[in-house]
């Protein structure tokens, strides 16, 4: 089938994860970990309210304020995005892209007769998009950021937040060869196990202690200039990574991510 015929209940994870707004931020993390999942809907007295994805999770977890508090004192309800951008269950999976690029979000619920019958998230763009032929090069993004293994976590959280990174590149601080990767994902693991620990240790200092190479993944998913598309989507899906490295003879030449793939199927659409 072809893409732009596609709808987002067609494509969407019918069986996404609900949480209610007053469980445990604790338990909602075991959950993710337990399922590998990045989001959940969050539900209330009035049904979907809101979502909480990896990325509210770190926005809340780890600020000088929420460092004091053990994770098992949050509820759900205090790191949501709310209220909820929701759209018909018949949507285009173009029109849907659009709408997430525009709100600055990663997925979107799809309604039917007032319930949400599907998720649909930019993870089911890179699905549709495995078999594409398009040259990576023509999506990828050339600017890539870079942290060295011995950047703080601190300092990496901050820079997620403000820049809205989910995947980026290790280096080692003395040769510059490409030595792991950090996503949302070791953040929020680390960040939450670290602070249930120490937060009424005393310890004013434990999260600056730790590196960015203590937590990062050693291995690194990337493709050569000359790949697809689909290829790179491919091994985001198969990775559960939301950045594929773009390499070549062992320098970074680019990335292309879960954003890109977004961006690229609003754009491949208008043109058809």
């Amino acid at each position: 089938m072809e893409i732009d015929l596609i709808t987002i209940s067609e494509a969407g994870d019918k069986d996404f994860l609900r949480v209610h707004k007053n469980d445990s931020l604790y338990n909602l993390v075991k959950v993710l970990r337990k399922n590998d999942a990045d989001r959940a809907v969050v539900y209330g007295e009035r049904g979907a309210e809101g979502m909480v994805t990896l990325k509210d999770i770190v926005s809340k977890v780890g600020s000088s304020r929420s460092a004091r508090m053990p994770i098992s004192t949050l509820h759900v309800s205090s790191v949501m995005s709310y209220p909820l951008i929701k759209l018909p269950y018949d949507t285009s999976v173009a029109k849907a892209a659009r709408v997430m690029l525009e709100n600055n979000i990663s997925s979107v619920p799809a309604e039917r007769e007032g319930e949400v019958v599907a998720l649909f998230s930019k993870w089911d763009i890179a699905r549709l998009l495995r078999g594409d032929s398009t040259p990576v090069t023509e999506i990828m993004t050339s600017s890539v950021t870079r942290v060295s293994e011995t950047d703080s976590l601190i300092m990496v959280r901050r820079l997620m937040i403000d820049n809205g990174f989910s995947t980026l590149p290790v280096v080692n601080p003395s040769s510059g060869e490409v030595v792991g990767i950090i996503t949302l994902t070791e953040l929020v693991n680390t960040l939450v196990d670290i602070i249930n620990e120490f937060a009424d240790s005393g310890d004013k200092d434990f999260l600056k202690r730790v590196r960015v190479g203590d937590i990062m993944r050693p291995l690194v998913p990337a493709v050569s200039p000359s790949e697809s598309v689909g290829k790179a989507a491919e091994l985001m899906v198969e990775k559960n990574i939301r950045g594929v490295l773009i390499m070549e003879e062992n320098r970074i030449k680019g990335i292309v991510t879960l954003t890109d793939l977004t961006r690229y199927v609003t754009l491949k659409l208008v043109a058809l």
